[in-house]
């Protein structure tokens, strides 16, 4: 039931927002480059990972007791 009320939450607050409006409108296909999909921020997403892995390992061993 958590899965399913997160998922359908994100679902209806991605409908509503709508997507980001400019962020593609200045760059033509041919101009697209893999470069361009890059992180802004290598570190906060390592920092992220880490809390996410962190969290799961604090889940899971928690839920056998």
């Amino acid at each position: 039931m958590v899965h399913l009320l997160g998922g359908t939450v994100g679902l209806v607050g991605t409908i509503i927002l709508g997507p980001r409006k400019g962020r593609f409108d200045s760059i033509s296909k041919e101009d697209l480059n893999d470069n361009d999909f890059r992180p802004h921020n290598v570190g906060l997403v390592a920092v992220g990972v880490l809390i996410l892995w962190f969290g799961w390992y604090g889940f899971n061993g928690g839920s056998v007791f």
